[in-house]
């Protein structure tokens, strides 16, 4: 009897570390495999299938540790590149191909719109027309998927394109956030203009903060290899252009995007979310329990910014000022 007993607690422990993965708990389910290896001792060890699925909670965990340990570490080394709505920080080293930005910024928006944004990558195109042809290539899991987008650059560079592999975890109640880590992918790519220039990621992580009152933060360090022709740096007007002017429009189109989620119902994203219950049902559920430990606070963020013709002007003056070749 006592040994129909160790197995049944010891199936429910193995079910309870499976759930927790499978929803991006994984720093949860991690603490519950430290936590029970008496009780895997006593049903004589792991089985094979049971060894898998520990090697992968501990390898997505030491993941969500690393990006966690770079978006808490010092600014020191980075430099300042804009301050204000958006802040972004900027670092190369000499000789190295890769190139490592930090963004972060409020959204007037809860954290499931703000996670709508980059769950339905497909329809980024249609707000921003840098990023052009996104494309979901697959979705492996609840949390994970590959996507493609081309990103158009100004002349006479050529436009670059990029395949990552996301997946998403859930560590609100642990850090109070929800991570995305992404880095290249080796999904098969669809067929693309010979013309564009595969950018490579290194590694990349969005965080992101439900705030009291409502709002979201938003962080992302990516480091990114341009691919720029003889592995020469990318040129200063390009990278000023890319940090002031591209990075602040696409920001404040992404922030008027999150504030409009949900409030039509013929809003696409409205209409993923019903297509896709499992998710952001979940996702609603985790950030209503997380929010009621906040402190009440106003909303303070200020209304997204649409994009306005000064931005478009300071674009054409970003272009105009660039150099006729590169």
């Amino acid at each position: 009897m006592r040994a129909c007993v160790v197995l049944a607690t010891h199936a429910d422990m193995w079910a309870s570390i499976r759930s927790l993965a499978a929803s991006g708990r994984v720093l949860a389910a991690r603490a519950a495999l430290d936590s029970a290896q008496q009780s895997v001792d006593q049903a004589g060890g792991e089985s094979c299938e049971e060894q898998a699925c520990s090697a992968d909670v501990r390898r997505h965990a030491a993941c969500v540790d690393a990006a966690l340990a770079e978006l808490c570490a010092p600014e020191e080394g980075w430099a300042c590149a804009l301050e204000g709505e958006l802040r972004a920080r900027y670092r190369h080293q000499a000789g190295s191909r890769v190139h490592s930005t930090w963004f972060v910024g409020d959204l007037p928006a809860p954290l499931r719109s703000v996670l709508a944004i980059a769950r339905e990558f497909d329809l980024v195109s249609s707000w921003c027309r840098f990023l052009m042809d996104t494309q979901v290539l697959s979705a492996t899991s609840l949390l994970s998927l590959s996507v493609y987008a081309a990103l158009w650059v100004p002349p006479p560079l050529t436009d670059r394109d990029f395949a990552v592999r996301v997946d998403g975890y859930d560590c609100l109640d642990e850090h109070g956030c929800v991570l995305v880590i992404f880095r290249d992918s080796d999904e098969d790519l669809p067929v693309v203009s010979d013309s564009r220039v595969r950018m490579r990621f290194s590694r990349a992580c969005i965080r992101l903060t439900p705030l009291a009152g409502g709002g979201t933060r938003g962080e992302l360090i990516a480091h990114i290899d341009p691919a720029m022709p003889g592995g020469l740096d990318p040129p200063e007007w390009l990278v000023t252009w890319a940090l002031r002017v591209l990075c602040p429009f696409i920001f404040a189109a992404a922030r008027r995007v999150a504030a409009s989620v949900g409030v039509a119902a013929q809003c696409p994203y409205v209409q993923r979310f019903a297509g896709n219950e499992e998710l952001y049902g979940l996702v609603a559920q985790r950030e209503a329990a997380f929010r009621a430990t906040l402190p009440p606070r106003g909303i303070t963020q200020a209304p997204a910014e649409a994009p306005t013709q000064s931005m478009y002007r300071r674009l054409a003056d970003m272009l105009s000022a660039s150099p006729a070749a590169a």
